[in-house]
């Protein structure tokens, strides 16, 4: 059955707790007509007006605050096919089974998206190492190089400065051996 309520399709993706009362109370009274037409339930109006309030505190102010209207509104028509537990008689607590029911299931995609987006950021950061400890590896070798430059006495103190580590580096990466490196390929 196709819900007709218009707050029900201008709020869709919002919580509840964050919809005016009289608005979620008209969404509740349309989604509850709903339920009791799949369950070809009996009760009566006065039953119903609490059943409604009861339900109205729970998704405003309870522990379903945090779900979207939409996921309400999967709630009330999943569990009135029986496809989410309770009886099947429409009370409060059978909301509540479904409800509880729906919300499980958006815990579990919230924690598969924080899982898939860590797993994600630790594949990223891996490969970060280790392209930075293949550079790094690189760099001891061009500091090693320039120490037996200066132990050999082929780099003057000006010279020194001139010859860094990234030059030396940039030839490493071009393919030269380290063994091959000279000042001279470096200070022109």
């Amino acid at each position: 059955m196709e819900i007709k309520c218009q707050s029900y399709h201008d709020n869709l993706n919002r919580p509840c707790r964050d919809i005016f009362a009289d608005n979620l109370s008209e969404i509740l009274d349309e989604l509850s007509q709903v339920a009791r037409f799949y369950m070809s339930s009996d009760v009566d109006a006065g039953t119903m007006v609490k059943i409604n309030s009861a339900i109205l505190q729970l998704l405003k102010f309870g522990k379903y605050r945090f779900l979207p209207v939409h996921m309400v509104g999967e709630a009330f028509t999943r569990g009135s096919m029986g496809e989410l537990g309770g009886t099947t008689r429409f009370t409060v607590r059978n909301v509540c089974i479904w409800l509880s029911e729906v919300l499980d299931k958006q815990q579990r995609i919230s924690a598969q998206k924080v899982s898939e987006e860590d797993e994600e950021k630790k594949k990223q950061e891996e490969r970060k190492f280790r392209e930075n400890k293949s550079r790094n590896n690189l760099y001891g070798s061009a500091m090693f190089r320039k120490i037996e430059w200066c132990h050999a006495g082929l780099l003057s103190p000006r010279q020194y400065d001139e010859c860094t580590l990234d030059k030396i580096v940039d030839l490493i990466e071009r393919g030269y051996p380290v063994s091959h490196i000279t000042p001279s390929m470096i200070i022109k």
